[in-house]
């Protein structure tokens, strides 16, 4: 449920918010890819956002995007 609030903000912002990606090891919950960064987001409920980006780092989500030559910022929410 607040995964869905989050992204329908981020698309009423203005923002192409991509979901559930799938990678090798797991789903990322929220991409944003701009034309010069790209946001890695993991959302978790009743749980912190120390161990939502721990979950980033573990499953290494990051890299996927590795190869695209641009910076990334990875957000545990």
């Amino acid at each position: 449920y607040y995964h869905s609030l989050f992204q329908n903000t981020l698309y009423l912002m203005g923002y192409r918010a991509n979901s559930e990606i799938t990678t090798s090891k797991g789903s990322i919950d929220i991409v944003i890819e701009l034309k010069e960064r790209i946001f890695l987001i993991e959302v978790k409920f009743n749980h912190s956002a120390k161990i939502a980006m721990n979950q980033i780092l573990k499953k290494r989500y990051y890299e996927k995007y590795q190869g695209k030559g641009k910076p990334m910022t990875l957000v545990g929410i």
